[in-house]
């Protein structure tokens, strides 16, 4: 992916997401193809970011080789080990 992910405010999960934060989801033009192609992704960690962030790389297979991709992402993820970072993850209450 070309950037950690954006935040996720109320607005976010259930109103159309503010202009400000479109040019922070301009990396979708390399993820939305395969949403219509129907060819088999898997997204695995890759790093995280200075803030602590979790950055992801997606792998793409051809048409019914989901087996290959899953056997290539657990090959990476265990040559890595970024599927063991854990980021710090903040909690708000809000009262009701």
């Amino acid at each position: 992916m070309g950037g950690p992910a954006i935040p996720i405010t109320d607005e976010t999960l259930y109103g159309p997401i503010p202009w400000e934060l479109m040019e922070k989801l301009a990396w979708m033009h390399f993820t939305a193809p395969y949403d219509y192609s129907g060819q088999p992704t898997l997204s695995t960690p890759c790093g995280v970011t200075d803030d602590g962030l979790p950055l992801s790389l997606q792998l793409v297979g051809k048409h019914l080789q989901e087996g290959l991709l899953c056997r290539i992402g657990h090959a990476y993820e265990r040559a890595t080990g970024f599927n063991r970072l854990h980021p710090k993850v903040l909690v708000r209450v809000t009262e009701a």
